[in-house]
């Protein structure tokens, strides 16, 4: 008959956690969040790439201004609908971005760079999209440091767990000094 002795009386015994369990969910958010890190980065590099290509060989073309919206927040940017005097592959209708708020008005003409690979992509020359997307990649790069660390000290944990449960050999218990 098991009875719990008075150390004991009244607790829950402590469950020791799986240290394969623990290192699994380390790994795991290791690698989730470096996946986060990898796709921050594809992306503001793919937005940089899109518009150094549309400032360098974009088709340089006038239009009038039908629409103009403000995205306020952190990362303030403006999309403005311009349709074009002159279509691109057939398109006569494009969207030109703004890393900047805009104040321009619906009627006005204005000059922009259709991006002849995508003509519903335009850009003004001279103003390059351009994301504030640092804070983001600092914080996706500090989550995976951090994700390695935890990986790295369950790993560690893993296997000092190990080593305490192995048994001792009959030469190694004692102070060492044999008289």
């Amino acid at each position: 008959m098991d009875t719990p002795n008075s150390r004991n009386r009244g607790r829950k015994q402590a469950k020791r956690q799986n240290p394969k369990m623990i290192a699994f969910m380390c790994l795991a958010l290791a690698l989730g969040c470096f996946g986060a890190l990898i796709f921050t980065a594809t992306v503001v590099a793919g937005e940089a790439n899109k518009s150094g290509y549309t400032q360098a060989h974009g088709l340089p073309r006038s239009g009038i201004v039908t629409s103009v919206t403000n995205h306020n927040g952190k990362d303030p940017s403006s999309d403005v609908g311009v349709r074009l005097e002159e279509p691109v592959n057939g398109h006569s209708v494009t969207t030109a971005h703004l890393s900047d708020l805009t104040s321009l008005k619906t009627g006005v003409t204005v000059q922009i760079l259709v991006d002849p690979q995508d003509p519903g992509y335009a850009e003004f020359p001279g103003h390059r999209y351009e994301s504030n997307s640092l804070p983001q990649i600092s914080a996706a790069t500090f989550l995976v440091c951090i994700a390695f660390f935890a990986f790295g000290a369950a790993w560690w944990g893993r296997v000092w767990y190990r080593q305490r449960k192995r048994p001792q050999t009959a030469g190694s218990q004692g102070s060492g000094v044999n008289l």
